[in-house]
């Protein structure tokens, strides 16, 4: 159960990550 909610916690981590990157390329392009 808690490794499962860890990986749950990091793909959610990685999602937010993702969505930065997008909007911080956006803004340098």
């Amino acid at each position: 159960h808690c490794h499962s909610k860890m990986a749950h916690n990091g793909k959610r981590i990685g999602e937010e990550a993702d969505k930065l990157n997008r909007k911080f390329n956006l803004a340098v392009t």
